[in-house]
């Protein structure tokens, strides 16, 4: 039996990674939230996330870049606490370091281009949806893609988040759940 030291020694420890940890440009972050329309995206291809996006930190600034259809602007620069806001999600990481302005370079290039949400999930335009879209970034910025499959959805080739997370190439460095 655990002593009520140990679990507030676990308990101090826990936080102490929680808080202490350093958000950086180029990492993903998963989301699910409580809706009808997250739970019918998690079910494409499941692994419990049904939106992405990258983090960019300005400063001591976080902000999370992401697409998804809105009258008007559909890719998205939001601040991180807006992104996650009554979501679970996760961070995900490169094993090794990425040059950080690459990638600055690439999020300011798209954001230019001012791309729509693509409706039709084609690799071959100029929309993107958001697994999509971090693979065009990382693609851009470093020559890889993100995913480690395409999967077959209704007749096409589409990036899943599930396709993400199963890149060895990542490490999971962050998972909050609702509570």
């Amino acid at each position: 039996m655990e002593s009520i030291y140990q679990k507030i020694i676990l308990i101090f420890f826990s936080l102490s990674l929680l808080f202490s940890y350093e958000y950086k440009t180029g990492d993903i972050i998963l989301r699910k939230q409580s809706n009808i329309i997250s739970d019918l995206f998690a079910k494409i291809d499941p692994c419990g996330y049904s939106h992405s996006g990258i983090i960019l930190k300005i400063g001591t600034k976080l902000y999370v870049v992401h697409i998804e259809y809105s009258k008007g602007n559909d890719f998205k620069i939001v601040p991180f606490k807006k992104f996650i806001k009554n979501s679970k999600y996760k961070v995900i990481r490169l094993k090794y370091k990425i040059d950080e302005k690459k990638f600055l370079q690439e999020i300011e290039k798209i954001r230019k281009l001012n791309p729509s949400f693509d409706f039709t999930f084609s690799l071959n335009n100029k929309k993107y949806y958001c697994t999509e879209l971090i693979d065009k970034i990382y693609f851009n910025a470093i020559k890889k893609h993100v995913y480690s499959y395409l999967f077959a959805f209704k007749g096409k080739k589409i990036i899943t988040i599930r396709s993400i997370l199963n890149n060895p190439e990542f490490k999971v460095v962050l998972s909050k759940n609702l509570k």
